[in-house]
């Protein structure tokens, strides 16, 4: 179960509402919205606005909710139309590096991003 899943799954059964009766309200099959919330299936862009409505989210729980969309993404892209070479060069070069970076690799390039004022959870 994503973080996501999770999120869904408990205030939807706070709120008494069934899968059944969510997945329609999202337009999508029961067996769609099961694969999103195990993270068999990527969460689609819109639901984060669609979510929050259907089951009348507060802002706290808005916020949740974009923080466990956050955690549970499978996928991370990158715009590179406009980039400068640096950007474009070191974009791919982490893409191609990144199932053998070090865990000291990994913080060393948390601290950079987050001394930029990138939010790194």
């Amino acid at each position: 179960m994503t973080p996501f899943g999770t999120f869904v799954r408990r205030i939807r059964a706070a709120r008494g509402l069934l899968m059944s009766e969510m997945a329609a309200a999202l337009g999508v099959s029961s067996a769609f919205l099961s694969s999103v919330e195990t993270g068999r299936k990527a969460i689609p862009a819109e639901w984060q606005v669609k979510v929050a409505k259907i089951l009348s989210l507060d802002a706290n729980q808005k916020r949740e909710l974009a923080a466990a969309i956050e955690s549970s993404a499978t996928k991370v892209s990158i715009e590179l139309r406009g980039r400068s070479a640096g950007h474009r060069d070191a974009a791919i070069a982490f893409a191609r590096s990144f199932d053998s970076l070090s865990t000291d690799d990994l913080k060393a390039i948390k601290a950079v991003v987050a001394k930029r004022g990138g939010g790194v959870g």
